[in-house]
């Protein structure tokens, strides 16, 4: 089964592909979740974009500390945000509560490598660590050196007190 799963932007649902005509930028999707096709055109799609990260919950019963060690590793399968070149600057926000911190800018690529680490000390459990990733922009309608979004990833913090240590892919 040769299935292309896209993501609708406006109803963020999942979608699979079941006719496309080459050269045609209008799709036939299949909604997963109501059940119906509908056709739409490319502008109305993206193709599912993931990161891959590392985190990493510690407590210490003895003074009473918590720590969360966030490594951003990589990400796969961006969308080109570069009119014209085919490519994007990608860098990653993570926020937690008040406390916020920023990747390196990856030039120029769709698979971006970070390798970059982060630890957060002051949490609650009922808080999500907020992955974000944009595209970075010299100039755009927002001002000097703003981001396009590209998508993100939310992680509550009670679920990473239960596994201790996630390494995984998300879909962003």
């Amino acid at each position: 089964d040769r299935t292309c799963r896209m993501w609708d932007i406006d109803s963020g649902e999942c979608m699979k592909v079941v006719s496309h005509d080459t050269g045609v930028t209008s799709f036939l999707l299949h909604s997963i979740s109501a059940g119906e096709t509908r056709q739409v055109t490319e502008a109305m799609i993206k193709v599912p974009a993931d990161i891959k990260i590392k985190v990493k919950y510690d407590q210490n019963p003895m003074t009473k500390t918590q720590t969360l060690t966030v490594t951003i590793l990589e990400a796969r399968n961006l969308p080109a945000m570069d009119s014209g070149r085919g490519t994007s600057d990608p860098y990653v926000v993570l926020q937690l509560g008040g406390t916020k911190y920023e990747t390196r800018v990856e030039k120029k690529t769709l698979d971006p490598k970070w390798n970059e680490q982060f630890v957060f000390e002051e949490f609650r459990m009922d808080m999500e660590l907020v992955v974000s990733i944009y595209d970075w922009d010299a100039v755009n309608l927002l001002g000097v050196g703003q981001g396009d979004f590209i998508g993100h990833v939310a992680i509550l913090i009670d679920q990473m007190k239960q596994k201790r240590l996630v390494n995984d892919w998300f879909p962003a």
